[in-house]
């Protein structure tokens, strides 16, 4: 039975996570951004002694929405859910409306307007990491309410003033950021796609002319274990006209060479095979245990993001045998990559981040242990 794996999201976090990396750094940027500027607003918005519990708590709710995005942004978290996005989303609404509680019954001061630009800074700062339509629809459900806690807030004071205007101009800074950081979006995902279906083509092009290669080279193996051993000893018999024991002895032997060299190989897998064919710069070699072949129930996504973690250890900034360990789970299959670092772990992660942002969009439970001088990564994959 063939295991469905999950689709992942139109992001641009999951589609291409090594360009997504950076994003954290944005993220945190914008985040710091939003907070010193509504802290500043309410400061100078002339907040009055009654408000002041209301307007501290409601800074200290968006600091935490602030941390809680930076800490979901961890390409070692990853992915970014929906409920991390609904839940900052949500920490945001209730700062807002907890300042707003705190000043009413009074005339609207500059301290209720800090809400919509940090909301638009946090809407752009996530919007590598959710799809394209819930950057749009959170946001303007934001925007709504908002929009009508400002209609509710002017009537008792400012009967002449246009309401409504008044509220669309007030939410305006969120749709903008929002809309600019989901068109912004758009574009990338269009082209991360463009760029992996043109790979596809181009990566089925090669495999033909892998394939190919790989049979010639195979034949050319096996003509040379041929030349090496059996060839003279047939010659040998011909020449002798005649088969002793000692013969049938010696053909017993290559035949069982032969079948242990062709069986040994035809039960390699495709990490087997990785393994053999990237060996560590430092010496050593990649080991993998792997008793079940579950290797082969990876899909090809997970199999890039594998391919990607061997390269790594043979770069020189790495340069550190890998050892491979899958079992059998419940429901499905686990596995841990540990590296034998030749530097400090604090050294080997930074180097291999790139490629654990690319382990974590491709499988499930995706933890990193640093025990030094060692560093493990655990996941699992094909579950139902």
């Amino acid at each position: 039975m063939t295991t469905q794996h999950p689709v992942p999201e139109r992001t641009r976090q999951q589609l291409d996570p090594s360009n997504t990396l950076a994003s954290r750094r944005g993220a945190l940027v914008l985040s710091i951004v939003a907070v010193v500027w509504s802290l500043a607003i309410v400061v100078l918005g002339g907040v009055t002694a009654a408000s002041v519990p209301f307007e501290a708590t409601s800074m200290a709710v968006l600091a935490l929405a602030a941390i809680t995005m930076v800490r979901a942004c961890d390409p070692l978290r990853a992915p970014f859910s929906q409920r991390d996005h609904l839940t900052v989303h949500g920490m945001l609404l209730l700062s807002f409306l907890l300042g707003v509680v705190g000043q009413w019954g009074d005339p609207l001061v500059l301290a209720e307007y800090w809400a919509p630009t940090a909301i638009g800074c946090f809407s752009v700062a996530m919007s590598p990491y959710r799809p394209l339509r819930e950057l749009i629809v959170v946001p303007l459900v934001s925007s709504v309410v908002i929009g009508l806690t400002t209609v509710v807030r002017m009537t008792p004071h400012d009967g002449g003033t246009p309401v409504i205007a008044s509220a669309v101009i007030t939410v305006l800074p969120i749709l903008a950021f929002a809309f600019g950081a989901a068109r912004y979006t758009q574009v990338g995902l269009s082209a991360v796609e463009r760029w992996h279906r043109r790979s596809e083509v181009l990566s089925a092009g090669l495999t033909d002319r892998l394939a190919h290669t790989i049979g010639r080279t195979v034949q050319r193996d096996r003509a040379s274990i041929l030349d090496l051993e059996a060839a003279p000893f047939l010659r040998a018999v011909l020449d002798a006209d005649s088969i002793t024991d000692a013969d049938r002895r010696r053909a017993g032997a290559i035949a069982a060479t032969l079948r242990e060299v062709m069986v040994s190989e035809a039960d390699r897998s495709w990490l087997d095979e990785l393994a053999l064919a990237t060996p560590p710069r430092s010496g050593g070699r990649h080991v993998v245990h792997d008793p079940d072949r579950l290797a082969a129930r990876m899909d090809q996504r997970q199999r890039s993001a594998v391919r990607a973690l061997v390269a790594a250890a043979s770069d020189p900034a790495v340069s550190s045998p890998v050892t491979f360990e899958l079992l059998r789970d419940t429901g499905g299959c686990s596995a841990s990559v540990s590296f034998g670092a030749l530097q400090t772990t604090g050294q080997l992660q930074p180097a291999l981040d790139p490629y654990l942002a690319l382990m974590t969009s491709a499988f499930d439970s995706f933890v990193v242990h640093a025990v030094r001088p060692t560093l493990i990564v655990r996941f699992s994959f094909d579950h139902d």
